[in-house]
């Protein structure tokens, strides 16, 4: 054998060098379909996005609830300026704006869906009750003498952030009179209901007691601003791993299987808002809303969970073409580069499968139905060119523990960096330990068997 024969055995196509670099260019030439599919991932989550959002512009979107605030005329007389007619006297009027002395909010959140096609829709509808007191007394006390509230124009008003979600009836009482409420907030960029209150009912020497009872439908998110002096607020519903949101975290939270509570007591100095202010017109002061609340996971999660999926597709496709090639190298089985395109293209597929399945089946049934067609597919293809059992066995183990690596990256969000680096360190440990006793520098190539299809 001459030094050309040598050369060309060991570093020809044929060869195992060759023969890696050919995989190297094959698993390059996969990416296109890979790419192809996440341009499809990307498709799909926005058709899915942008049907939510019709839905949810019909429905109701996130909802935030900011008030009751108590909005009372102050009529301030003066003399006029007239030179002719001094003794006239004129009337100036500003408005009182005033949050409660307590509030206490309950909402009880139930989910709800609509659909639209294969889409879903995540909505919810919650009962909201509001219960405090309004106390007039601080104010009457720093009126001047030629100042004078006018009760009997006062009223109360709550913002809502999607009026269109109100469900009637709206249930309000002021000190067991029963008022009815009107649409609009009544204040400056304000959307939301306001009440007219009953004239003669508005003590001065009292707290006034109020009652809300309102229910509001809405999408992802629940806000809640604790205007009261003190303020009390629990939120419970039905949704899965809540996200609690906010100026303030819960102080007292409990989850559980499809249930969450949540409870928040805020007192007056932790928000740094006064507890009335006065404007030429009925308006909000920009720092009177912090806001707490809480959130569902993101609609379209299934999406994310395929995308990132993609992400690993260039793993899978040197792990698996790796174990191939050492199959080659350890038993002498030769493969053909077309059964090696054949088994990339089916694990590319896989991602496909996941997408089109999850539409139907939802994501963890879809992900276990399509590793179950690959796995099974690609094992029985493996089991016709490598033709030993116990290596068919090995192929066959490979690809379980790959798919399952990957669902327990897919499910462990937080732990998915430390669960990555270990298994790569694992993979590169097992495939060092296979080739141990392999003597690199006398490898040939074309001796072994073929594989026959």
């Amino acid at each position: 054998m001459n030094v050309k024969e040598v050369s060309w055995r060991r570093f020809g196509l044929h060869s195992p060098l060759g023969k890696a670099l050919m995989i190297g260019a094959l698993i390059l030439i996969l990416q296109i379909p890979i790419m192809e599919i996440n341009g499809l991932i990307g498709e799909r989550s926005v058709r899915y996005h942008n049907v939510v959002t019709e839905i949810t512009e019909k429905w109701g979107g996130e909802q935030t609830v900011n008030g009751p605030f108590l909005v009372v005329p102050v009529d301030t007389m003066s003399r006029s300026a007239d030179l002719e007619n001094p003794s006239k006297q004129v009337v100036r009027t500003h408005y009182l704006m005033m949050t409660p002395t307590f509030l206490h909010a309950k909402f009880k959140v139930v989910s709800d869906s609509r659909y639209r096609g294969i889409y879903e829709a995540p909505l919810y509808h919650t009962d909201a009750d509001l219960k405090g007191a309004f106390d007039l007394r601080p104010q009457m006390a720093e009126l001047t003498e030629n100042q004078a509230l006018r009760l009997k124009d006062a009223y109360l008003s709550v913002a809502i952030g999607d009026v269109k979600a109100i469900q009637s009836p709206i249930k309000f009482l002021w000190n067991e009179h029963e008022a009815a409420p009107s649409p609009g907030g009544a204040m400056a960029d304000v959307d939301g209901v306001h009440v007219r209150l009953p004239v003669g009912s508005i003590s001065t020497e009292a707290p006034n007691d109020f009652n809300l009872a309102i229910r509001l439908k809405g999408a992802q998110a629940l806000y809640v601003s604790p205007v009261g002096q003190e303020s009390n607020i629990e939120i419970n519903g039905d949704w899965n791993d809540p996200s609690f949101q906010g100026d303030w975290l819960p102080v007292e939270r409990k989850l559980e299987q499809d249930a969450f509570y949540a409870k928040w007591d805020i007192p007056f100095l932790a928000k740094g808002a006064p507890a009335s202010w006065t404007g030429s017109a009925p308006a909000l002061l920009n720092h009177v809303s912090p806001l707490v609340g809480v959130s569902r996971p993101a609609a379209g999660a299934g999406y994310q969970e395929i995308s990132r999926s993609v992400k690993y597709a260039l793993l899978f496709l040197t792990c698996t073409f790796a174990c191939l090639w050492l199959f080659e190298i350890i038993s002498g089985v030769r493969i053909h580069v077309m059964q090696y395109l054949f088994t990339g293209l089916t694990l590319c597929l896989f991602y496909l499968l996941f997408l089109s399945l999850s539409e139907h089946v939802g994501t963890w049934a879809a992900y276990l139905i399509a590793c179950g067609a690959v796995i099974g597919q690609v094992g029985w293809y493996a089991g016709q060119f490598i033709r030993r059992r116990k290596l068919t066995i090995a192929f066959i183990t490979l690809l379980i523990v790959l798919y399952g690596y990957l669902l327990s990256l897919l499910n462990e969000q937080d732990m998915a960096l430390l669960y990555g680096s270990l298994g790569l360190f694992i993979i590169l440990g097992a495939a060092m330990f296979a080739t141990r006793k392999i003597d690199w520098y006398n490898l040939r190539g074309g001796d072994g068997e073929v594989a026959e299809g």
